[in-house]
Formats: structure tokens, sequence, C-alpha cells
């Protein structure tokens, strides 16, 4: 996991973007258990003033090779 954006909103709140790359879901369903494929996620998360989660939604999702695994 990895927090790609953090931004400040107008009711004082916070806007995060965070990145989540795991093992395929394509390659997981043929029983294949570690490859270099990773499905990579992107999250939208607004946070109140207080912390509590307001709402989160994925924004992108793409399968990607990854060359360092």
């Amino acid at each position: 996991m990895e927090v790609i954006k953090v931004a400040r909103t107008e009711a004082g709140g916070w806007e995060t973007a965070v990145e989540i790359s795991e093992d395929s879901s394509f390659t997981k369903s043929f029983g294949v258990k570690k490859t270099n494929v990773l499905d990579n996620h992107v999250y939208e998360v607004i946070i109140y003033e207080n912390f509590e989660v307001e709402s989160y939604e994925r924004i992108k999702y793409q399968s990607l090779e990854d060359e360092d695994v």
C-alpha cells in the first residue's frame, strides 16, 4: 500500500488516494500461486476532520507486469 495523494478539503477533512498492488486475481483464478503479474488498484478515501472515513471508492484498476518481483 502506498499513499499517493493527501489534500485538505474545504470542510476541514482530508482527500487521499491510496495505491494497492496485489497478485493478479486472474492468475490466482487458475491456481497459479506466484507470478510477475500484479493487479493495481487506486482508491480515493475521504476522511472527516476527526479522522473517521466518510467514503471510499476505487477510481482505477489495471493489471501490470511487475519486473521487480
